[in-house]
């Protein structure tokens, strides 16, 4: 497979990987996968890296995921998706300054053009799994009409 033999890669890598420019992510992306397609097919992709926060002890998990379609980094923490700031993800990689923050798992995907997509269409998600979603979105919809509902009622209490 291709690997990453000097410096000068890791750096074009790391640097693609993490550009908060996207145009000049995509640009960086497309040269190093046209160089590492010369040593060989088997040439991946970084898009997710699952991250904990913590010790041996205890901490929280949360993860960093790329989009396929524009190419940012999202940090996916509980209930929350948000951008992520400038190296981020890199301070991941452990280090005297991680401060207790280490990646724990990295996913890639094989980098194939006729294969890969950008995201996942919804015919291509199992029909149980569409209806759970779509019962997990009606239950969600109802809560929230319930809270609105709560703020546009007024309790009184009436003593005679």
């Amino acid at each position: 497979g291709s690997v990453i033999t000097n410096r000068n890669d890791l750096q074009l890598v790391q640097e693609e990987m993490f550009s908060k420019n996207p145009e000049r992510g995509s640009k960086i992306r497309q040269k190093a996968i046209e160089k590492a397609l010369k040593n060989g097919p088997h040439v991946y992709e970084l898009f997710s890296i699952l991250v904990h926060r913590g010790s041996a002890l205890g901490g929280h998990y949360y993860a960093y995921i790329r989009s396929f379609r524009n190419a940012k980094w999202y940090c996916f923490n509980d209930s929350t998706v948000c951008d992520i700031r400038d190296g981020e993800p890199k301070e991941t990689f452990g280090g005297e300054k991680s401060g207790g923050v280490s990646a724990y798992m990295l996913m890639y995907r094989k980098w194939d053009p006729n294969r890969n997509t950008e995201e996942t269409l919804d015919t291509e998600i199992p029909s149980d799994m569409r209806l759970a979603i779509e019962e997990d979105n009606k239950i969600e919809e109802l809560k929230q009409q319930e809270q609105e509902k709560k703020k546009t009622n007024l309790e009184i209490e009436v003593t005679l």
